[in-house]
This record gives C-alpha cells, structure tokens and sequence, in this order.
C-alpha cells in the first residue's frame, strides 16, 4: 500500500519521541506561498472579505445547538474556549489565565482571568464557564460524552476557579479544552434571556469578535469586540465572510480582487489559484473520508462488511478520487503523531476482489446492492463514483443516492435515525486522539450504527481504555490497537485523508495562515495592506 511520506513518518524516521507530540495535536504541513506575520508591522483597522461556499448549518450560530463546521469556524471567531493550542500544540491560556491538574488526571482546576469580559461589557465569570459546560451536558451534541465521567463541577468566585472533578482518569480534557471549536465560554444571562430563534443570529461574545448580522444566503458579518481582552487584537475593524455558492466565482472574485480570501473544497481550483497569482495557505490533512456502515441491513454480517473493505482500492481513491490530494488513512487522521499508518498488514485494507467475492459467498450474499448516501453539491463525488466501479468488481452493487446535507447533519448532531446503509461524511481533525472514536465509538454517540450489538464489546473496551488510560505511551497502544480492531471488524471503511479546505487569499492580506484544526484563528492577528 502507497502512501506519501507524512510528519508522522519522518519523525518516527528521524527516531524522535513521540508522546508528548500526539497530545499536542502536531501536524502535516506542506510548505507553499503561503503569508506569514512576518510581513511587516500589523497595521490595523480594515474589513477583511472573506469569502466561503458554505454558511451555518443546523441550529445556525447557538453555540449549543450546532457541530458542524460551517457553524463552528465562525464560532471561534466569537467565543473563546478556555484554553487554546499554538500551532505547534503548546497549551495557551484563553478565558482561564492558568490551570493545574493532579497526578491521576482526575481533577482539573481553572482560573478564570480576572477583568475579561463579554461583548456587552458584562464580566465573565466562573458561573458562565460551569453554565457553558453543563449546557453542553444537556445537549444533544455529541461532544458531551467527554463530559460522561464528570463527578462534580464546582465554582469559587472569590478564587475565580472552577474545577472539574472525573469518577476516572480523563487524560485527554486539556486537549478538548483547548479545541477552538468546541467548548465555547457563552453568557448566561444572555443565553437565558435570548429566545431559542434569536440565539442563532446574534451572540454576546466572549473572544475577538461579535456578530453584527447574518443574511442567509448572503453574508455573514463579524466586527472587532472593543472588549476583547486581548488587545490590541484583533487588529481588523472587521470580517465579511460572503457567501459565494459556486467555487468557480468564488475564485474568479478573488482573482479580480473583490474579496480577499476564501477557502475552498475543490482542490483543482485552489491550485490554480495558486498558479495565477494567489497565496495558497499551508496544506495539513486534517480530514479524513469516512464511510459509515448501517448494521440494520447486510452490513450486519462482518463478512459482507469485510467484502466490502477489501473491494475499495483505497490507494487508486487517494490518487484519483482525491486528486492528488490524498493519503491512505485510519479514522485517526496522518496528522495524530505517534498513531501507527495504515501499512500492508492492515486487515482488509489491501484491495482484494476475489478474497471480497469469497466472504460474500460464505455470508450467502453474492451479489448484495449497497446504498451509500452523500453529500449532493460535495466535492467527493468522483470519489464515490469511483468506489461504485471498485465495488461492482466484487459483485457489489452501490446504489449513490445525493442528498441535501442538512439530512446527514442532522444524524450527528441531534441523533436524527441512521440512514441508508453507509453515510459518506467528511471528518475534520481532533484536539486528541480519543476525538476520531468519540463521535460514534460509544453507546450514546449519535453515530454509532451498532447500538446494543454484543460486535463491538472489543471496541468498547478498547475505547473505555484509551479515555481512561493516563500513561501517554499507553494510550498510543489502545489507538493503534483501535484501529487494528476496526480494521479486522471492518465497522466503518475510511476512504483516505486529505487537507480540509485549501485557503487562498491576494497580496494584500497579511498575517494569516491556516491553523491545525482549521478554526481560522490566525484572523485574529490577520492584516491588511493599504
């Protein structure tokens, strides 16, 4: 099995250690044209235009109703978290100016920065951090299952502390803390005050920017909070991100400079961008393909599941399907360093049409149709076309069914029923390796299509495991195990990884470069030349 050389290879290469990186959150980068801050003296002020195919999602911009991507890299924007990453995944203070932890992992304590505050002036304070946690709790969100474990949430406001007591080892809550697009510090008061409709397009924030309106379909529009604490940043008056459906304008706009940047899915458009002109920000696969397989049907049978795996050429996918792009992958994207690749040992991820013809034969399903749901207006397409003509080798009828996103959307973040027999979703990177299973590993997690199946007891245990585990080293074995696990089972099929989105921007724009975890942060010190 190919795949190009990544971080994580050239470390393990150069023999460097890799325990603390995995926990940092380190990543693929391939060096391009892209800005840096080193552009000069920030000058500030300006209205940076931004444009994006996409706008938020289900439950708009409530910080408490929404997962998806196109809701939270705006979220970011407005609400801090309490603590943050740098790029090379050092833990930085936000909302709390520091933190402590006992030797177990057990109890984190949080102190709340002293003179920070909301938009509207109003402190924040520890009763703001525990009501944001605990509506995260209440949620149908499915980070709150790293929350499961929480014994005891309790506050100290003439310490400014909160602290976070676990019935259990949870090695990995720094690291989601810290997730820029996770566990946001929202008001209460304006939470509890704002009606359930209007929390989806206004905001009080809490980071460097408010919301000033969202016109769907339209723009969505971000001016710098005056409040921030943080000053002087951000150094722009503000950010239009304008809503430009079709990829092709949206770059015909940035080339003719009637926006300044953009980001872009299709990543044939974003190299020729590039080719014309424009600053192609650092590439990092950070995302990974993943096929969700629906127990209620023929993929309750491993065999038929193993079938399956081994028909997809996953090489030929990365190459062709991705354009280039792509790197054979686990559900733990190449950028989790220390996490074994995918190597020619894999079970049932070398492709293998007759050994696939000979499972489904044993399983008495020879020639088995499979509807395979996707996003309509994706990019992935090709992918699944593609995968459609593996699969027909094997004698597996794939049946691509394009359906509105809002539909997949609304599987993973309210746990709306599964449908079809696999649904084709695109995963971003995680602030900790236990982030790649969270989402549909455990019983309760909206995306686990094998609820109550004695299949998965391994795979429980195993994830029990690595959240518990506070030995570093340790936990990089339960993940390789994982996999190795999900792999034999073939519980889902992994398609390859590839970088999120490719960021373009013109000559005027300074300071900015995509992050790790593709959160935008770096708007916050971005720039314009005038």
């Amino acid at each position: 099995m190919n795949s190009s050389v990544t971080r994580r290879g050239l470390l393990a290469l150069a023999g460097v250690g890799v325990t603390a990186l995995l926990l940092a959150g380190c990543v693929t980068t391939t060096s391009t044209n892209a800005s840096s801050s080193s552009d000069g003296d920030p000058v500030p002020g300006g209205t940076l235009v931004y444009g994006t195919k996409s706008e938020p999602g289900n439950g708009g911009l409530d910080p408490f109703s929404t997962a998806v991507y196109s809701s939270t890299a705006i979220q970011a924007l407005i609400y801090d978290t309490l603590l943050t990453k740098d790029n090379d995944g050092t833990l930085r203070p936000l909302i709390a100016e520091s933190w402590t932890t006992n030797d177990d992992k057990t109890e984190f304590v949080f102190t709340i920065r002293d003179g920070a505050t909301f938009a509207d002036g109003s402190p924040i304070t520890v009763d703001d951090v525990a009501f944001s946690f605990n509506k995260v709790r209440e949620s149908t969100l499915s980070k709150k299952s790293y929350l499961t474990d929480l014994k005891g949430l309790t506050t100290d406001a003439a310490a400014r502390t909160v602290t976070f007591t676990f019935n259990k080892s949870n090695p990995a809550f720094l690291n989601i803390v810290s997730d820029r697009k996770s566990f946001f510090i929202v008001s209460q008061n304006w939470y509890d005050t704002t009606s359930e409709q209007d929390r989806q397009k206004t905001a009080n924030a809490s980071g460097a920017f408010n919301l000033d309106h969202w016109t769907q379909g339209v723009e969505v529009v971000l001016t710098k909070n005056s409040k921030y604490w943080d000053q002087p940043k951000p150094y722009l008056d503000g950010i239009t991100f304008k809503v430009v459906p079709d990829e092709n304008t949206l770059l015909t706009q940035l080339q003719s400079g009637q926006i300044d940047a953009g980001w872009f899915w299709n990543s044939t458009l974003a190299q020729q961008g590039k080719d014309s002109g424009l600053t192609l920000g650092e590439l990092q696969s950070t995302s990974t393909r993943v096929l969700y397989l629906n127990s209620e049907g023929a993929f309750n049978d491993v065999r038929v599941r193993q079938a399956f795996s081994k028909a997809v050429d996953r090489d030929q996918l990365a190459k062709v399907g991705a354009q280039g792009f792509g790197e054979v992958s686990f559900v733990t994207e190449p950028t989790q360093i220390g996490v074994d690749a995918p190597n020619d040992s894999t079970p049932n991820y070398q492709r293998d049409v007759e050994g696939a013809k000979q499972l489904l034969a044993e399983a008495g399903q020879t020639n088995p149709t499979i509807s395979l749901v996707y996003q309509a207006d994706s990019n992935d397409k090709s992918t699944w076309e593609l995968l459609k003509q593996q699969a027909a080798e094997a004698g597996i009828t794939v049946d691509l069914q394009p359906v509105e996103y809002s539909r997949i959307q609304a599987v993973f973040t309210s746990g709306a029923p599964f449908f079809g027999d696999i649904i084709a979703v695109q995963n971003v990177g995680r602030p900790d390796v236990a982030g790649d299973f969270n989402q549909w590993v455990p019983e309760s997690a909206n995306l686990n299509a094998f609820k109550g199946s004695t299949q998965t007891a391994r795979l429980q245990e195993l994830f029990g495991q690595l959240t518990s585990e506070s030995d570093d080293q340790k936990r990089l074995q339960v993940a390789n195990d994982l996999n190795q696990e999900i792999a034999e089972q073939s519980f889902i099929v992994v398609a390859y990884a590839t970088p999120l989105s490719y960021s373009l921007s013109t000559s005027k724009v300074h300071g900015y470069s995509p992050d790790p975890f593709d959160s935008r942060t770096s708007l916050l010190t971005t720039w314009i030349g005038r």
